[in-house]
């Protein structure tokens, strides 16, 4: 039977779904495609393991986001021991961090100083 587990989020509850093996097979396709990239279409993977749209993920508070992240894990820990079995995890860890690198690139300015800190550009 596939796991699910609802998580109760501040204003909405939200299911997390256990991937099937056709989800995976379906992924494994449209990664055969070489105009595909899941981190410019997300809603593929989303739409199989939640029951929200990526639209709607991505503006939850990033507490939410960790929560709903803390289900996915439990309820697809087989998967994700799998993918680390087959030396998977390394490679999707390298693939996301690459991709956060490139979203969060524009939001650094080298003018800009870390709150609390005493580094930064003065007068």
């Amino acid at each position: 039977m596939r796991k699910t587990k609802t998580i109760d989020l501040e204003d909405r509850k939200v299911t997390v779904k256990e991937l099937r093996p056709a989800d995976i097979m379906s992924l494994m396709d449209l990664a055969d495609d070489k105009n595909f990239d899941l981190f410019k279409d997300p809603e593929a993977l989303v739409s199989m393991t939640l029951d929200i749209k990526y639209s709607e993920l991505i503006e939850m508070g990033l507490s939410d986001i960790m929560k709903t992240w803390d289900g996915f894990k439990e309820v697809n820990a087989a998967f994700l021991e799998l993918i680390g079995r087959l030396g998977i995890t390394k490679t999707l860890g390298d693939l996301i961090k690459k991709h956060l690198d490139n979203a969060f690139a524009g939001l650094s300015n080298p003018d800009t100083s870390v709150p609390g800190s005493t580094d930064g550009v003065s007068s």
